[in-house]
């Protein structure tokens, strides 16, 4: 019975899912909710399991078939919960368009919390009803045999509910750990990573360059292949008025964040360029975002924007830094 609540359980969550964000444009405040879209789908198979469970609840056993079918269908809903993410995230990086209203509106578009919600919820029903196969198996007599294993109590049930959950909440305490590095470590490393992009830009490098540039920096801009063009065309200017941009150095980390996700940091780089014998110096803010505890960092520049306009635009910037 345990594991037919457990599966009521997760079958009204998946249906919550419907009714929940699965896509948001920041910019201009549009959200997807589940049921304009696949939700619709992912809700009907919800409540059928739903009403099914309901049905059949005051019998002993669940039918092995149509619960295995559940089990079946859930895994796939994880599955294809993983696909939008992913195809989602690809999406920022490969997105491109020439036009400015397009590009306005797009900017900063992240997947909502109904798809991770729906996946979760079908993952969750697949291995409960793995565990359900398994109990009813574990509490079968052997055929051709008078001997019954011994029934499987409601306490060991729970104990294996509770070993998923601790494993689970240990693998994500190990994966989001707050720990941060050490403050010089992380500046040594934003120097290290903006020497690189610095030495990409002064070298036309520009695909390169554009590999450091955060990904909603680049949807912003139109795509990766616009924002090359933009360089280019920066510096092509650049250069008809005899310019050149001699040096790009790291000047200061003025505060860090880390929300267990991401490690993020307001930092400055230092821009020299350089006109004949004459030189000017250009400091530029940018955030430095990193999702591997500072190995490696993307950028977002903060150019003339407020804090504000920045965190409406870019909704993944940590609220607490400071800028």
């Amino acid at each position: 019975m345990a594991f037919r609540y457990i599966l009521m359980l997760f079958s009204a969550l998946g249906i919550s899912a419907t009714f929940m964000p699965w896509l948001h444009y920041p910019k201009n405040d549009v959200i997807f909710y589940g049921y304009l879209a696949d939700g619709i789908l992912t809700g009907f198979f919800f409540t059928t399991c739903l009403i099914y469970l309901l049905v059949t609840r005051k019998k002993e056993h669940l039918n092995k078939i149509i619960i295995s079918m559940m089990g079946i269908f859930g895994f796939i809903l994880a599955y294809g919960a993983f696909n939008k993410i992913v195809n989602i995230n690809l999406e920022k990086l490969t997105f491109t368009s020439n036009d400015p209203l397009i590009i306005a509106m797009s900017a900063g578009f992240h997947e909502g919390i109904g798809i991770y919600v729906f996946g979760m919820s079908g993952l969750a029903m697949g291995i409960t009803v793995i565990l359900s196969l398994i109990h009813d198996i574990l509490n079968e007599k052997v055929v051709g045999y008078q001997v019954a294993s011994a029934k499987v109590k409601p306490y060991t049930i729970w104990a294996i509910v509770i070993l998923i959950t601790g494993s689970l909440t240990w693998i994500a305490i190990n994966n989001f750990s707050k720990s941060t590095p050490k403050e010089e470590e992380l500046r040594s490393s934003i120097s290290a990573s903006i020497d690189s992009m610095a030495s990409a830009f002064i070298n036309e490098n520009y695909d390169q360059f554009v590999s450091y540039t955060h990904p909603n920096m680049l949807q912003s801009i139109g795509g990766a292949e616009k924002t090359v063009q933009l360089l280019r065309s920066t510096n092509e200017s650049l250069k008809e008025q005899e310019t050149r941009v001699s040096k790009i150095a790291f000047s200061d980390m003025y505060d860090i964040k880390n929300d267990g996700k991401t490690i993020q940091a307001l930092v400055a780089q230092k821009i020299t360029f350089k006109k004949g014998n004459e030189s000017r110096e250009e400091l530029q803010k940018m955030i430095a975002i990193s999702e591997d505890k500072g190995k490696s960092w993307k950028y977002i520049n903060i150019g003339d924007n407020t804090k504000v306009e920045m965190t409406k635009l870019f909704p993944l910037i940590n609220p607490n830094l400071k800028f």
